[in-house]
This record gives structure tokens, sequence and C-alpha cells, in this order.
């Protein structure tokens, strides 16, 4: 397990993959689970980033996400750190 210490996947290379055995802890979950969710529900998903995330993450997040979900959803995407 790891601990809050530990810093969170900031690459592409490092994100929770959907082939990984759990989808949970503090690393999430497989950002293709949460597009076909909101596939799946018509609903307008709002994604979370790493704060830290590098610019590669994000460019690639976002052509995941414009390439796979549903024409008819609103996407919203925020850093994961900003407080409401």
């Amino acid at each position: 397990m790891k601990s809050l210490l530990q810093p969170e996947p900031t690459t592409w290379s490092t994100r929770r993959l959907k082939t990984f055995h759990t989808q949970t802890g503090s690393e999430g979950g497989a950002i293709e689970y949460a597009i076909l969710l909101a596939n799946i529900l018509g609903a307008d998903p709002w994604f979370c980033q790493p704060h830290a995330a590098d610019d590669d993450f994000l460019n690639r997040f976002a052509r995941m996400a414009l390439s796979d979900l549903r024409p008819d959803v609103k996407v919203s995407s925020c850093p994961h750190n900003i407080l409401y």
C-alpha cells in the first residue's frame, strides 16, 4: 500500500491502466472506465487531473476524452487540488 507521502502518477506511462488488478486507491481508476461509464449513462463527466500532471499527460488525456466520449456529453476537467 502506498503512503500519503508518495506522489500520485503524473506521467502518462505511470497512470492506472484498465488491466491493473484493482481500480481503487490513491492512484485512482483507469480513465477508460470513467469514459465508459459516462458513455453508458450519457452523463456529463467531470474529470479531476493530477495537480502535477505533465503536459504530455494532459494532452493525451484530452485526446482520449475527445475521441472516445459520446459527442452529446459535455466534458469538464480541473486540477484535483481546487477547493470549492
